[in-house]
């Protein structure tokens, strides 16, 4: 293994231990109630120490490691600079910016609130049972970075870490198999400039955190194919798909083609030995994910959590060819509306030669709307790839006589097989093409080796073309725009919030204006369930009183509290109660506020 894939290879290990760690230390703290700074400090503080111990064991490699760089960046300089803009300009947002992402505003960030106020991770009462049957892991480090550095813009930096860990594993992938420099700096290049990695850099979702252990679990794939015997690379596979796990929903599917590849070539070296490794796997699956799996089998009757209403009702060849055509379509959006509506048009016909409807209800999730090939749009729900997925295609093509030339190329097959399982079981939606955000990461190998064969000349036109439309969701992010009337330099905090959904920011004020004058020490919250929460708690950042879901209508209901006699409570889904008052735990409620579907009711007091 060469030095410059090694230097690679122990950054994107020590992020996995450091993710097994804050895993490690996240449980420890919830079972002793201590979720909080100070726990949490400590934590990192043992950590530190341990750190400093190797580093004074291991300094003078650690230092020929950082001076073999210097001769890397003196090659392909105008590569490393498009990069260095890149991760630059992607990290002064994930600095800068406040979370704003819809998703984030509904569970994500709000779950770490809770487990904030109540001091451990253990399930509770809410009326977005996301927030506590998801995999919990990319929210475990936001709740580190948060708790430590007391501002939300830190929960940013979660995925800016992993999309810069994701380019150094698919770096290592590509040297270890033999591709040279230029070739690893093009496969880095196609996965730095994809609109939806560098979109997603800078918010607080976790399809790069998955993204990230999926892409280490290839790299340990592949080492431990090159060297069988060599037992450490299944421990490290193992960890990295456990992690994977614990991120996302998506890796249950994404692992599959991955683990098929793998038990596909570890045969042929072990044998039946390779139960062995298999063995191992599991056990290190389970100990990453047991507890997870436990609390929700507990509180749901399943292991995932998963909701059945997103998987296909239909399933066969005809399906599969509808799921492929539309996740790839919708990835192809433009600036050109007549060449999205021939897209579309093309996709419809191309169902009907299939005989299929191409918004069947058993292919198609319900609160989505209707499949058509959108506008192009920088942002983290929406944005395409075209000019990438193009050169995918154009990979898997080309490598079909070349397979067996370079084992890089197993990468867009590996890719391809993601695409197929995630369209086989996954009902189309709207919001798809940040899901399929990992594939087209596991095809930057070979996206890298097919361009490193293609004409300097060519590869250098190829490689204009996607820097260059990777300035738009650099500078023009729709949530969290650099320059321009909405940049993030000119407007402050809550303004920020509410950049994807505006005609809430002044009923928040409102409502935050009320729980304020009211003095309220606790606030029940009856709401939705996709109903924006985050911003309720950092508005009353000083108050900070108590918020308990309330009238919850899922499986955490048990875990209300039946005590519970909240000073007002907000709603977004009890429409006024005909004008009367409302009755909770026995304590009757009048309307105070209303604007929308957004009410505050306050207890009525008996003279």
């Amino acid at each position: 293994m060469g030095q410059q894939a090694g230097r690679a290879l122990a950054l994107v290990r020590t992020l996995l231990l450091m993710s097994a760690f804050q895993l490690l230390g996240t449980e420890v703290l919830s079972r002793m109630h201590r979720i909080d700074a100070q726990g949490i400090i400590i934590v990192w503080a043992i950590y530190t120490f341990f750190m400093l111990l190797l580093f004074m064991r291991y300094r003078p490699s650690v230092s020929r490691i950082w001076k073999g760089l210097v001769p890397v960046f003196q090659e392909q300089k105008a590569g490393w600079m498009a990069l260095a803009v890149i991760l630059a300009g992607t990290l002064l947002v994930a600095l800068v910016a406040h979370p704003n992402n819809w998703d984030s505003m509904t569970y994500h960030l709000t779950r770490v609130q809770y487990w904030l106020q109540q001091g451990t991770v253990a399930p509770y009462a809410t009326n977005n049972i996301r927030q506590v049957t998801q995999p919990p892991l990319a929210e475990y480090w936001i709740l580190h970075l948060f708790t430590s550095f007391s501002r939300d813009q830190s929960a940013n930096m979660v995925q800016w870490i992993a999309f810069t860990g994701t380019l150094a594993a698919i770096w290592s992938l590509v040297r270890i198999d033999g591709g040279n420099t230029r070739t690893a700096l093009l496969a880095v290049l196609f996965a730095a400039t994809l609109p939806m990695a560098m979109l997603q850099s800078s918010s607080t979702q976790n399809d790069l955190v998955v993204a990230f252990f999926l892409m280490s679990a290839m790299l340990m794939v592949r080492l431990s194919i090159r060297e069988p015997k060599e037992q450490k690379w299944w421990w490290w596979l193992a960890l990295a798909v456990a992690l994977a796990l614990l991120s996302k929903g998506t890796a249950y599917l994404y692992v599959l083609p991955l683990l098929v590849y793998y038990a596909f070539n570890i045969w042929k070296n072990l044998k039946w030995k390779m139960v062995f490794p298999l063995l191992i796997g599991g056990c290190i699956v389970l100990l990453v994910n047991g507890v997870h799996w436990q609390r929700n089998y507990t509180l749901t009757g399943d292991f995932t959590g998963k909701d059945a209403t997103l998987q296909n009702e239909w399933y066969g060849v005809r399906p599969l060819v509808s799921g492929v055509s539309k996740n790839l379509m919708m990835e192809m959006r433009t600036p050109l509306p007549p060449v999205n509506r021939a897209l579309t048009w093309g996709t419809s016909k191309w169902h009907g030669l299939w005989g299929i409807d191409l918004h069947d209800p058993r292919l198609n999730w319900g609160p989505s709307p209707a499949f058509e090939v959108g506008m192009y749009s920088p942002h983290e729900d929406y944005a395409g790839a075209p000019l990438h997925v193009l050169i995918w295609l154009l990979a898997l093509f080309y490598s079909i006589r070349k397979y067996r030339q370079s084992p890089l190329w197993h990468t867009a097959w590996i890719a391809l097989g993601m695409l197929i399982v995630f369209a086989v079981l996954l009902k189309w939606q709207v919001w798809h093409n940040r899901l399929h955000l990992a594939i087209w990461l596991m095809a930057a190998p070979a996206a890298g080796l097919l361009l490193s064969e293609f004409s300097r000349r060519a590869a250098q036109v190829i490689l204009f073309l996607l820097i260059g439309t990777a300035m738009i969701p650099l500078w023009w992010n729709q949530s969290r725009p650099l320059i321009g009337k909405d940049s993030i330099f000119l407007h402050y905090s809550y303004p920020q919030y509410f950049k994807n959904n505006p005609d809430l920011q002044s009923t928040f004020l409102q409502l935050s204006g009320i729980i304020q004058r009211e003095q309220m020490q606790t606030v029940g919250l009856a709401l939705s369930g996709d109903a924006w929460e985050y911003p309720l708690w950092v508005m009353q950042e000083e108050s900070r009183p108590a918020m308990h879901a309330i009238m919850v209508e899922n499986a955490t209901q048990p875990l209300e509290n039946s005590r519970l006699r909240p000073d007002g409570i907000i709603s977004n889904r009890l429409h006024n109660n005909n004008g009367h008052p409302i009755s909770y735990h026995g304590v009757s409620y009048y309307l105070t506020y209303a604007n929308g579907d957004w009410e505050l009711y306050l207890p009525v007091t008996v003279p």
